[in-house]
């Protein structure tokens, strides 16, 4: 059986302790209860709750807790724990007053411990340790809480996947090295070595010579930097700072010397608030310069990152949040998505029947000039196959490439087989992450568009095609198994349409098919 970890943060507002515990803390208590019963569950976080010794709470709580007696906000925590079977672990090792505290009072001497980490009773023994580090400047009043947790898990082999790095394609823009990476790859495929027979020993000699000279005239990717903006001058910001907060840690510290810490924290966020500006007006410039280049494909790679997000907008580019506003949005998408522009599919309707192919006439071989045009109507900016190599390799290959791979395609259509190599597919699982009952309407929205999206691609197929006969198959016999979905793809398509209000989409769409 599988189990798996729920960490749930918890921060109480001083406000709350006057108003009705009841209301505000259902959501959270909501939260808790909808978690599995055989998993983890941790709370941990910020409760306000002072928790004393008293010896009636020995079941809950431990024995080395920073203060003697139990307050309001610290009975409501007992009574929670205890209710639902859990033990306030932050309270269970034996520390000296100083790692126990967890917040410090703006007199900068009263010391309480009021963040805490709680657990399941099932699994009160995975905790080891729990203390306070007060060295670690967070910038906050609170001071750092760190637990100790070995879980017993069942052992399992994690195969890690061996990922191949990605060329730097951008770089064939450049002339020098475009014509440095095609003299490479000459001299690779002139090697005076046997070459192979088989059509498979001679593409594995192509992709060698293609992988190697592309690594040394072109190399690879770079990975992403995070936080361009922290530079050196931040560092010494934020060196000056924790050396600062340091000094207010010890034991003859002064009200100058919290003084002084709050000046250095106030500079370091004003530098760090001038940097994050400064970052994003040099993005906005690029921004403007690829725009002028005409460049749309990585204008809108930054654009996309700089808005990330699942976002909904009218016409004038406005934000909508009202739940049917955006499905009014999403309706008239789809409506006029699935109507088509003249309400006939050209790529079914508009067509003439291909005729058969008869097998007694003689198609000559692939010539030279069919072989470059077919490898410069490659399209760029498309992902690599199982072998790593992307289309723009191929078109800057020079002649001696497109005359290896006509020699290719010469032994494949007289032998009548292709490379090993080819036969291989890439296959990216779409990972479903767990998800707690009741999904937002953020979620269901998304999921409704996925599907429906699916549907405009499978009606503008073929009627031959394998995914428009198993949407048109009927099964009249058999039933399902325990577990199985109660509706059919098709039956939720139909009900995201009603939804959306959407009627009659299969006649104005495919009008020429006929449909029982």
């Amino acid at each position: 059986m599988s189990r798996n970890d729920f960490l749930i943060s918890d921060s109480t507002n001083q406000e709350d302790v006057r108003g009705d515990h009841e209301n505000i803390n259902k959501p959270y208590y909501d939260t808790y209860d909808r978690c599995p019963n055989h998993d983890v569950k941790i709370i941990l976080g910020d409760f306000n709750a002072k928790v004393g010794r008293e010896r009636i709470f020995d079941r809950t709580v431990g024995q080395f807790s920073l203060h003697e007696t139990t307050s309001n906000n610290g009975f409501r925590l007992i009574d929670f724990s205890a209710a639902r079977n859990m033990v306030v672990s932050s309270t269970r090792f034996r520390h000296l007053d100083i790692h126990k505290a967890t917040w410090l009072s703006p007199d900068q001497k009263t010391r309480n411990q009021i963040d805490h980490v709680v657990i399941d009773g099932r699994h009160a023994s995975s905790v080891m340790d729990v203390r306070t580090f007060r060295g670690v400047n967070i910038d906050s009043d609170h001071y750092l809480v760190a637990a100790k947790i070995r879980m017993r898990l069942c052992r399992a082999k994690n195969v890690r996947p061996i990922t191949q790095r990605k060329l730097d394609v951008t770089r064939l823009r450049s002339q020098r090295t475009a014509t440095a990476y095609s003299t490479h790859l000459s001299e690779l495929l002139h090697q005076p070595t046997l070459l192979p027979v088989d059509a498979g020993g001679l593409w594995a000699h192509i992709s060698h010579s293609m992988r190697a000279a592309a690594e040394t005239a072109i190399g690879f990717k770079r990975p992403p930097t995070r936080n361009q903006w922290y530079d050196e001058e931040c560092r010494v910001a934020a060196s000056a700072k924790n050396a600062a907060c340091r000094r207010t840690l010890q034991s003859g510290a002064t009200r100058a010397t919290c003084e002084r810490y709050r000046e250095k924290r106030k500079e370091e966020r004003r530098l760090f608030r001038r940097k994050k500006r400064e970052k994003e007006k040099r993005e906005c410039e690029e921004l403007e310069v690829l725009q002028d280049r005409n460049d749309a494909r990585k204008f809108y790679q930054q654009v996309n990152r700089l808005t990330q997000g699942f976002k909904t907008g009218d016409e004038n580019g406005n934000l909508v949040t009202d739940t049917q506003c955006t499905l009014r949005l999403w309706r008239a998408h789809f409506s006029k998505l699935l109507a088509g522009d003249d309400g006939t599919n050209p790529a079914i309707g508009g067509s003439s029947p291909i005729p058969p192919i008869d097998d007694n006439v003689d198609i000559p071989l692939p010539s030279h000039d069919e072989v470059r045009v077919a490898i410069m109507r490659l399209k760029n900016n498309k992902a690599a196959g199982a072998d790593g190599l992307p289309a723009e390799l191929f078109k800057a290959g020079g002649e001696e490439l497109i005359r290896c791979m006509h020699q290719l395609f010469c032994k494949i259509w007289l032998e009548e087989s292709m490379p090993n190599d080819w036969n291989l597919s890439v296959l990216c699982p779409h990972i479903k992450s767990y998800r707690a009952p009741g999904k937002s309407t953020i979620d269901k929205i998304f999921t409704t568009i996925q599907r429906l999206r699916w549907l405009g691609h499978v009606v503008r197929m073929d009627e031959e095609s394998p995914a428009q006969k198993v949407f048109e198959a009927r099964v009249d016999y058999g039933r399902r198994r325990r577990g199985r979905p109660n509706l059919r793809w098709k039956d939720q398509v139909k009900q995201d349409l009603n939804l959306l209000g959407i009627s009659n989409w299969r006649r104005r769409e495919l009008p020429s098919l006929p449909y029982s």
